[in-house]
């Protein structure tokens, strides 16, 4: 595994973890973490980012910009920006010995944003309890409306003390943008799950967003971003099967 840095096209620095099996020109998954995450915050990504490459994948996991190691410019902060380092990463790895015409991707949360923004170059995809749904951003940014105009921010600390702060520029994209609408431009094969209680809320919609092929898991009991081990060894098989049959 090797630690790698690039930019995007603002200029800034983007860190990431690039792991590449001792084979010719293998294909390749990229990782797009959540909202307030990192490259190695949820343990289900490290447990497939593990197994992947032992199945003949490379890996790339890295920090959105604002998060994890990567430069921050939390004032201009948006998913949209977030497709931008998605874009950058993927240029990235065309300079790598990966099969460039076998890109997957797995999202999880906010990262399945800049997914579908920026697809085109995708042959097939995980997402894994994706939050793309506008009304579910605008109950959530609108929540903090009064906090942001007057302070400017908000700010959040996660689980390993990273703070993260999010402004007007993720305000007003939220509140204003319909992403989910592009997921209408999507045409590599999607692969869905959720846990229960996020399929309940949002999930069906979600689903229902997309009109590529596709596919649907509901894992029991699953949270949002923390899985048990067997559900983080049920996404690994999951997601391995589907690769082996669309990547």
């Amino acid at each position: 595994m090797e630690k790698v840095n690039f930019k995007n096209l603002r200029g800034l620095n983007l860190v990431g973890l690039l792991e590449i099996p001792n084979i010719k020109n293998p294909p390749i998954v990229i990782f797009l973490h959540g909202l307030n995450g990192h490259k190695t915050y949820y343990e289900f990504i490290n447990h497939l980012a593990e197994e992947l490459p032992k199945n003949g994948y490379a890996v790339l996991r890295f920090d959105f910009n604002t998060h994890g190691e990567s430069d921050s410019d939390w004032e201009n902060f948006t998913r949209a920006g977030c497709a931008e380092d998605f874009k950058a990463a993927i240029e990235f790895v065309k300079t790598k010995n990966v099969d460039f015409s076998r890109i997957g991707v797995f999202a999880t949360s906010m990262g399945a944003v800049p997914f579908v923004i920026e697809n085109k170059k995708i042959k097939s995809a995980v997402l894994h309890n994706p939050y793309i749904v506008k009304s579910l951003w605008r109950r959530w940014i609108g929540k903090h409306e009064s906090e942001i105009r007057k302070r400017g921010y908000i700010e959040y600390q996660n689980k390993t003390g990273k703070k993260c702060k999010y402004g007007l520029s993720l305000f007003n994209e939220s509140m204003n943008v319909d992403i989910s609408s592009e997921t209408k431009s999507v045409i590599c094969s999607v692969f869905l799950i959720f846990g229960e209680s996020d399929y309940e809320a949002f999930g069906k919609e979600t689903y229902d967003l997309f009109k590529c092929e596709k596919k649907l898991k509901i894992i029991k009991g699953m949270r949002h971003s923390r899985t048990t081990l067997e559900q983080r060894e049920e996404i690994t098989k999951l997601s391995l099967d589907w690769f082996n049959k669309n990547l």
